[in-house]
């Protein structure tokens, strides 16, 4: 399977994953506009939210990576005052969640580099206009980055430029 390694790569691993998950029935990506658009649209819960991911290049004398915190919502819809159908689907919503982390970390494996203790869960109850609840997830990924530029410059690698030097009297 093929690295992720850019914005188009992490959204279709995302789709993919809600896909192929047999409880998972909607995908959506983007801010809350884009999930309030959608209910309008008559959504099928339980849904895959993927917020927009904060990417951030690190480089340091160990190596360069770009890191991508990411932000997953698995949410389903239920009536305020239905309070036993609420604790099902929070429960349900969990599992699915927990679900999705562990294949995450599987796939961890092939396609990038991922610390388990990133992972954080957090109860989302009575969001938006249709009382959405389930969990939200956050956690981060990175892979590695060339020190060298891409071929849009005239000098993609220049010699010496991955060379380290060790100065010393």
């Amino acid at each position: 399977m093929k690295n992720m390694e850019s914005f188009s790569d992490v959204m279709n691993y995302f789709e993919n994953l809600s896909s192929e998950h047999r409880d998972i029935n909607y995908f959506v990506y983007g801010g809350s506009d884009r999930i309030l658009t959608a209910e309008r649209d008559n959504i099928i819960y339980p849904t895959l939210w993927v917020e927009p991911p904060e990417v951030i290049p690190m480089i340091s004398d160990q190596g360069n990576k770009m890191t991508w915190k990411m932000v997953f919502l698995v949410i389903a819809q239920c009536d305020p005052d239905e309070w036993k159908k609420e604790k099902y689907l929070m429960d349900w919503t969990f599992q699915i969640a927990t679900s999705l982390m562990q294949r995450i970390l599987s796939d961890s494996e092939d396609q990038f580099e991922i610390s388990p203790s990133s992972f954080s869960l957090y109860p989302v109850e009575g969001m938006n206009n249709d009382h959405e609840i389930g969990w939200r997830v956050q956690f981060e990924f990175y892979h590695p980055i060339s020190s060298c530029s891409d071929n849009k410059f005239k000098s993609v690698c220049p010699a010496g430029a991955l060379a380290k030097f060790k100065w010393s009297n």
